[in-house]
């Protein structure tokens, strides 16, 4: 069953989230009563101009009222003069559970961007890890978490979809894709009404197609090339379900937003990690399907000694230049051997990937 992944509402700063959870909740109410069901509700703010512990003194002070919602708190720009160490991000992220980080990559800012990033991936501490991306190249607004900053000047909705058995059902054509495309439109139609309704701007949906769990993409893309993810023809298959993506926007006519892509996050999806566990998908064949058809290379653990973050950065970089596409990543750096099993929370057990 098609649902709303996340209702994430983007807002201009920080002082008054306490406020907009209001808006939040009628907007989850109002889809509730049109028949949806919302999976997460989520706050997203704007790059941190303030020392990033005035945010964090914020969402403590108010903790009672904000701690059933994700917030992407930490939106970090380098090019900013009070841009957080890392020691400084992790400390806050740690101290507050509900809370994600993002941090935009880029070649201008480079040595302070690796500075950063070795300082936070130094401590052994899985769960901030999993909260914390890279967005490579340009901001994109968006409501996946972590990669979620606000760029608007007024409070905005925007939707981000588990659909994986809709888009299966309309990928094959015929009556599934009518159905697709008439979800796709009623949804729309409903959030641009309801936000009409409670007097907050409307930003659209992002149609990327993600993984939890059961529902699984790995398991699409293999079924639709007749291949595992390791072999050859892989990346084609998910180019052309990337152009169904563009297609069905186009064809429904919703407002869209976001990255709009195949999303292939490996502790999120039970055959991703499977394929880990096997042996068959390293870090290095993710980076390979980045230029052509993924968004990112996310939610996969790496043993620490054999990670270099200079070098995976500086692949994402080149692939940017090549794509001339936001990329994102979530990398999670233990200190373990290729193959270990280790408890990764709320997404299970996770196999330690190769290189």
């Amino acid at each position: 069953m098609a649902i709303i992944r996340s209702l994430t509402i983007h807002l201009p700063n920080y002082e008054k989230i306490v406020k907009y959870t209001d808006l939040l909740e009628k907007f989850v109410s109002k889809l509730s009563g049109r028949g949806y069901t919302v999976w997460s509700k989520r706050i997203s703010l704007p790059v941190a101009r303030d020392n990033i512990y005035k945010v964090c003194d914020y969402i403590h002070s108010n903790y009672d009222s904000l701690s059933k919602y994700f917030i992407a708190a930490f939106v970090i720009d380098p090019s900013e003069r009070n841009t957080p160490s890392g020691t400084d991000l992790f400390a806050c992220m740690i101290s507050l559970r509900n809370t994600f980080s993002t941090m935009l990559i880029t070649e201008d800012y480079l040595d302070k961007i690796l500075q950063i990033l070795r300082q936070f991936y130094s401590a052994e501490q899985y769960d901030v890890y999993t909260r914390f991306a890279g967005v490579v190249g340009e901001w994109v607004m968006t409501p996946y978490f972590p990669s979620s900053p606000s760029l608007v000047n007024e409070a905005t909705v925007t939707l981000a979809l588990r659909y994986v058995d809709l888009f299966d059902k309309g990928f094959g054509g015929g009556e599934g894709y009518k159905e697709l495309i008439k979800w796709l439109r009623d949804l729309d139609s409903s959030a641009r009404e309801i936000a009409y309704e409670i007097g907050v701007r409307y930003g659209g949906i992002d149609t990327s197609l993600s993984p939890w769990m059961e529902e699984s993409v790995a398991e699409l893309v293999e079924k639709y090339s007749r291949e595992t993810l390791d072999s050859p023809g892989v990346a084609h298959t998910i180019y052309r379900m990337n152009r169904f993506i563009e297609e069905i926007i186009s064809i429904s006519g919703i407002s869209k937003t976001g990255f709009n892509e195949v999303m292939l996050p490996v502790e999120e999806d039970n055959i991703l990690k499977k394929r880990v566990t096997e042996g068959k998908l390293t870090l290095t064949k993710l980076l390979r399907l980045t230029p052509y058809c993924i968004v990112g290379v996310d939610m996969i653990v790496v043993p620490r000694k054999k990670f270099s973050i200079e070098k995976f950065v500086l692949d994402l970089l080149t692939v940017y230049r090549i794509k001339r596409r936001a990329l994102g990543f979530r990398v999670i750096p233990v200190d373990r051997e290729p193959g270990t099993i280790i408890d990764l929370g709320r997404f299970g057990s996770a196999t330690v990937a190769d290189i």
